[in-house]
């Protein structure tokens, strides 16, 4: 290599913590952590032949600039430089590792969804039970009730599709706050529809 050198790099992303369900790829979204690695390593080919040796004439890695745009993602790196090092075999490479974590917008966006979806869940349960169980005929009258209840069917999953950087469905935040709010809002729906077919009108029409 030359002094201004460039070199393409692609570096796969794995788990970090393989024991740390919370963390997986994808699956922990938006708290997982990837990780990934790449050795550079220099050697004086033409001074090793002529000592018919290998690993000496070590050359130095004195600088590298490394450069890339991502969206959504918080990269750190961390350096070894073994040509530092005193030993006979130590040789000459630098050790980069790679840790990528979503930014705390991506998290507060993620979080922000959950709770929202949450807070209509439990309001449309609690009308549900109002005038249902409690009987207020009232709001049942209207199909202003059953039109909230069917709208949320298709905005609950729409708030987790506008997510930035969110993975396929199936991921943590799924099953906590998608598939148990789908499910309420559909047993209430149910509920309200069955209640105004059953429901008796008044006697004066």
């Amino acid at each position: 290599m030359h002094p201004w050198d460039g070199v393409d790099t692609d570096i796969d992303f794995t788990q970090a913590k393989e024991e740390d369900p919370f963390a997986q790829p994808l699956f922990a979204y938006p708290f997982d952590v990837w990780q990934g690695s790449i050795v550079f390593a220099l050697t004086d080919r033409r001074f090793s032949r002529t000592l018919n040796l290998t690993n000496t004439g070590i050359t130095s890695l004195y600088g590298a600039i490394l450069s890339d745009s991502t969206l959504n993602w918080r990269i750190q790196v961390s350096a070894n430089d073994t040509c530092r090092i005193e030993a006979e075999d130590a040789g000459c490479e630098l050790h980069l590792d790679f840790t990528g974590r979503r930014p705390g917008l991506v998290k507060f966006a993620a979080i922000l969804a959950v709770l929202v979806n949450w807070t209509s869940t439990i309001g449309i349960f609690l009308l549900t039970c109002e005038s249902v169980v409690m009987r207020r005929t009232y709001i049942l009258t209207e199909t202003d009730i059953l039109g909230v209840c069917v709208g949320a069917l298709f905005a609950l999953p729409s708030v987790r599709a506008i997510l930035p950087g969110a993975p396929d469905f199936g991921a943590i935040i799924d099953l906590i706050g998608i598939i148990p709010n789908i499910i309420i809002v559909s047993l209430c729906t149910t509920a309200i529809a069955l209640s105004k077919l059953t429901m008796r009108r008044p006697k004066n029409e």
